[in-house]
């Protein structure tokens, strides 16, 4: 054998060897591939057997449930049998025993009826007017204590502005009177005025319509007159007659009718005085000239235009400590009393000529309605008009700014107890602090406790409406029971 014929051997051998080993390992791969696929069939067949368990243990459940709700559903309708039942026996006790109580009700009815001697119609109006009775007295105890403690503090607070504004003001506390002195520079001055037998004192006398009082011991001569214009005059005239130092009849004529034509001039300037200290705007010249002649008016011997001024001066510091209008009240508190210097010319009461007289000199009509109201000729309409009443009240109240007689103060005391007496029920009336306070004692038998409030606000209105007292009246009701018994 050749060498060819040996490779090509060898190489056929290789062939097959090669095709052999690739069998095998076809042969291995297709083991593999077998054995896989009978491990996932398997799997599939246990997922398959599991969910078919899982729905076989579902489906179970499901019957269980709808044996379960179908018992439900029968033990419900067991129930609403039952309850039917139950209403229908409660509906029929329920009418038996209404029928019962109504025919109890009528027959305790018709015995207490008869036992009373009163219907049931009666018997509700009885009952009704007896509650509201009860209510009507709960109610007015229940005001009573609430105005008790609204005018504690009401009144707290009122005397606190009072004080406050008085305070403020510092005004002379003598009241006018009809005498007024001028002061000599030197002792000789006295014979000068007196004159030769008397004849510079006699003519100044005739002239003026003045007293003239010249003491040998004094330092100063008085001139006497009720009539304030004529008492002007006359101080006018002697205090230039002393400052010029000629004093003789002739002298005394051309004196006294230079004051009397100044007159006008002095009284312009006393009413732009008054204006600008009660802190007044602008007003016109023949209206402070008119306000200017208050000077010589008086009200129980207190100035009237110094009465007007402190008025303005009070009712300005009411008004900015309540946050009303300070200069309509100042205004208003100034011009009060100008209608005094016209009742004697016009019929009317000074309150109203004067809110008129302003009107004519156009002031505004809030001003003008405090004037008017402020005697209480009109109702309030505004908190200026009733800060105004105020400030009057506490210029004339006020220690040392008027002054009465005993004869008067007399008549006006026994005036507030008649006004006071007159009411059914009042035992007695005493007139207290200088008439600024009045002690009503009443009969126990004819005025009861709930009663002692209302007769006192009717008091209140009777003295307010009958009498002209200055200044606040409080009146205090007394009611007592007493009970005497003796021992032995």
């Amino acid at each position: 054998m050749n060498l060819d014929e040996s490779g090509f051997i060898v190489a056929t051998l290789l062939i097959a060897l090669i095709a052999l080993l690739l069998v095998l390992a076809a042969r291995r791969d297709a083991q593999v591939v077998r054995d896989n696929a009978r491990t996932d069939a398997d799997h599939l067949i246990a997922s398959a057997e599991r969910r078919d368990k899982e729905s076989r243990d579902r489906e179970s459940r499901l019957d269980e449930r709808e044996r379960q709700l179908d018992e439900a559903r029968d033990t419900i309708a067991t129930e609403q049998r039952d309850i039917a039942e139950q209403r229908e026996r409660l509906d029929r006790d329920r009418k038996e025993h209404q029928s019962q109580l109504s025919a109890q009700h009528r027959q305790l009815t018709a015995e207490l009826e008869r036992i009373s001697g009163l219907t049931a119609d009666q018997a509700t109006l009885q009952l009704r007017e007896q509650i509201a009775a009860d209510n009507d007295a709960y109610v007015r105890t229940a005001l009573r204590e609430r105005e008790l403690l609204t005018r504690t503090k009401a009144d707290a607070q009122a005397r606190r502005i009072i004080a406050d504004a008085m305070s403020r003001l510092a005004v002379p506390v003598s009241t006018q009177i009809a005498q007024e002195a001028v002061e000599l520079p030197a002792p000789e001055f006295r014979g000068r005025i007196i004159g030769k037998e008397g004849r510079n004192i006699r003519t100044f006398e005739a002239l003026t319509g003045v007293d003239v009082i010249l003491d040998d011991d004094s330092s100063s001569v008085v001139l006497s007159s009720f009539d304030a214009e004529r008492r002007d005059v006359a101080v006018t005239a002697m205090k230039e007659l002393i400052a010029d130092g000629r004093i003789h009849p002739g002298r005394i004529e051309e004196v006294v009718a230079g004051a009397r034509e100044s007159m006008s001039s002095r009284t312009l300037n006393v009413g732009y005085d008054a204006v600008k200290a009660a802190g007044v705007g602008p007003l016109p010249t023949e209206l402070v000239a008119t306000i200017g002649r208050l000077r010589f008016r008086t009200s129980y011997a207190q100035n009237v235009l110094d009465h007007c001024v402190e008025t303005a001066l009070i009712a300005g510091a009411i008004a900015d400590e309540l946050g009303a209008d300070a200069a309509v009240a100042r205004r208003a508190g100034l011009l009060h009393d100008i209608g005094k210097l016209m009742t004697a010319a016009q019929p009317g009461s000074h309150a109203k000529l004067g809110a008129q007289l302003i009107r004519d000199y156009g002031e505004s009509e809030d001003v003008a309605h405090a004037v008017r109201a402020h005697h209480g000729e009109e109702e309030f309409r505004t908190v200026e008009a009733v800060i105004v009443q105020i400030a009057d009240s506490i210029s004339a109240a006020r220690p040392g700014a008027r002054r009465d007689d005993l004869s008067s103060y007399v008549e006006r005391v026994t005036q507030l107890e008649d006004v006071v007496t007159a009411h059914e029920g009042v035992a007695h009336a005493y007139v207290v602090s200088s008439g600024h306070e009045i002690r009503v004692v009443v009969e126990p038998e004819r005025v009861t406790d709930d009663d002692l409030h209302v007769l006192a606000g009717t008091i209140a209105d009777a003295v307010q409406q009958h009498t002209t007292f200055p200044g606040e009246v409080a009146i205090t009701v007394i009611r007592e029971t007493r009970a005497t018994s003796r021992a032995g």
